[in-house]
């Protein structure tokens, strides 16, 4: 039962039903709702606290945290939150890591490595489902990360992969959308393939750039302060 008030309450927090520093119920009221006891209201609470959405701090009321607490690729949270507010962001920092990420990839992917990118890259150029390419794609660009040969940057980006899901599906939903993509996943394997790091790290940010386009014109995105589309 603790789930599914951790569920209700990030929802509410996610959608801004509760606003920040915005005191939750008594422990009481919040049991009686649900009809639960106190201390499952407690662990509750307790599993809030811990993913940043609210303070708990004994003698006082919980109340919801600061934003920039938030732990907002929480997979809890993003399971009943769209995240649309946190895709111009997620764009943003995917256009910062991920070029990066595939320049050192260049340098060190393994012919094991390679082979997996290459049936992945099969698949996509099979699929016209949008979110079977969504599933597709986050495999391809997870595998990237891994032929990094860095366990934390694999980690790292794995850790978007939840709200990355729904950009990709929105983007693969546009006309052409995963004939483009799958145009520049093959453009990357080859720069991989080839070990030209300076080519991997272009090609990926253009297809980058190619992505936030389709975001844009599905008004799902913002223009960044410096006016720039791309």
């Amino acid at each position: 039962m603790s789930d599914l008030i951790v569920a209700d309450y990030l929802r509410d927090i996610g959608m801004g039903t509760i606003a920040e520093r915005a005191a939750l119920p008594a422990e009481s009221s919040m049991g009686a709702t649900y009809g639960v006891s106190r201390s499952v209201v407690r662990e509750a609470i307790r599993t809030l606290a811990a993913k940043g959405f609210v303070v708990a701090r004994q003698g006082s009321a919980t109340v919801v945290a600061p934003r920039r607490l938030w732990n907002v690729l929480d997979s809890e949270f993003l399971a009943v939150n769209a995240g649309q507010d946190l895709f111009e962001y997620l764009q943003e920092a995917r256009e910062l890591i991920e070029p990066q990420i595939s320049r050192l990839a260049a340098t060190r992917i393994q012919k094991d490595e390679l082979a997996e990118l290459e049936r992945l890259q099969s698949e996509v150029e099979r699929t016209h489902d949008p979110e079977q390419h969504a599933t597709l794609d986050l495999a391809f660009h997870q595998a990237i990360a891994a032929a990094s040969g860095n366990p934390v940057i694999a980690s790292m980006h794995s850790l978007i992969s939840g709200l990355g899901f729904r950009t990709r599906a929105l983007s693969a939903g546009t006309e052409g959308g995963i004939e483009r993509a799958s145009v520049w996943h093959r453009l990357i394997l080859d720069a991989l393939r080839d070990k030209d790091p300076n080519r991997a790290e272009s090609e990926m940010r253009l297809h980058i750039q190619q992505a936030h386009r389709e975001l844009i014109a599905l008004g799902v995105v913002g223009i960044s302060e410096q006016g720039d589309t791309t």
